[in-house]
């Protein structure tokens, strides 16, 4: 459903049915909606793109909801789209400077739809994400923590919203999609949140685990909240050091890994984001796979998984000589090896 399908866009054909001659509003506002039709189209292709030409895709998109508000100032609409637009760039891109200023445009946008209508919940959700990504590409930490406690904020009170809706008023399939949407980010928020810190480290981890477990249950085949579940016990494993919990968590996050890679081939990846968005891509799950293998002392099995990888990917593989994750396995002659096959091709 479009942002205003139930109120101002149907005003509007209605208004147009009563009258031979549409008014001069009318049809300015009718030239602005075909604008962002025009936009929509063009982002319909977006699906099975990589992230640089999902990139272009977005950006001639762009324009058209820039017309469109330019043509009436008061399309929200448009407002949304543009918003909405400029947030999927930010993930297509490697600038954090312009990552942070498309975050902060599209993040003025929808503050400016909820002042003209407080609590909508399309709205306020992708406030939340925005927030997010702002939070995550500036480097001001003080900025990077209201970000996030905003994004938190926000995104608990809409998973409190869908939970108490009454039953007559949702399809259950559409709330239970929308509650693992909700669960998934929200453990993500969490977990760079504990970034953020370092004495409540555990606390926030504790609480990225616990939504992105509740995402699971919900949708069993979510490949970002497994993904995000198994990092996040990584993560947590580095804040622990007792050495029997270290272990059973890195082992709990390799065996999450291990279903994850396992079940790869049959997630639905219609959502054309299932490439571009980098954390998401199997070749990032099975780095993590690989630290956690390195982590555990797992030496020849991790070091398999990375020379796997190397012959793919040549952005994870300058992870190699800096990541501590794989600091135990540097003195091994295999790794030496691939470190040095891979330098001189």
């Amino acid at each position: 459903m479009s942002l205003h399908a139930t109120t101002s866009s149907a005003t509007r054909n209605k208004s147009s049915m009563a009258y031979i001659n549409p008014s001069s509003s009318q049809r300015t506002e009718q030239r602005s909606d075909e604008a962002v039709e025009r936009g929509q189209a063009i982002l319909q292709k977006l699906e099975g793109q990589g992230r640089e030409q999902a990139a272009v895709i977005i950006e001639k998109a762009i324009p058209c909801f820039e017309k469109a508000l330019a043509i009436w100032p008061g399309n929200l609409e448009a407002r949304f789209q543009l918003a909405n637009a400029k947030y999927f760039l930010v993930d297509c891109l490697d600038d954090p400077e312009r990552q942070c200023q498309l975050s902060r445009e599209a993040i003025e946008l929808l503050r400016a739809i909820l002042r003209q209508e407080p609590g909508h919940e399309a709205t306020e959700d992708c406030l939340a994400k925005c927030l997010f990504r702002l939070g995550e590409h500036t480097t001001a930490q003080e900025a990077k923590i209201a970000c996030f406690d905003e994004a938190i904020e926000i995104t608990q009170r809409l998973i409190d919203r869908v939970r108490n809706q009454p039953d007559d008023d949702a399809d259950p399939q559409e709330r239970i999609d929308c509650l693992v949407d909700l669960t998934h980010f929200i453990g993500t928020v969490f977990e760079f949140r504990a970034e953020c810190e370092s004495d409540n480290r555990m606390v926030w981890f504790e609480q990225a685990i616990k939504y992105s477990s509740q995402s699971i249950e919900l949708d069993p085949m979510n490949v970002g909240a497994r993904y995000g579940f198994a990092r996040s016990l990584m993560e947590m494993s580095r804040s622990v050091s007792e050495p029997t919990e270290k272990t059973r968590l890195l082992q709990e996050s390799l065996a999450a890994n291990e279903r994850l890679i396992r079940d790869l081939p049959s997630f639905d990846s219609q959502d054309p984001f299932f490439e571009v968005r980098q954390d998401w891509t199997p070749r990032f799950i099975e780095y993590n796979y690989a630290c956690a293998l390195a982590m555990l002392g797992q030496t020849e099995r991790a070091i398999d998984a990375l020379w796997e990888l190397a012959d793919d990917d040549s952005i994870l593989f300058s992870k190699y000589e800096t990541d501590e994750d794989l600091d135990s396995l540097r003195d091994h002659p295999r790794f030496k090896q691939l470190m040095a096959d891979k330098a001189s091709r």
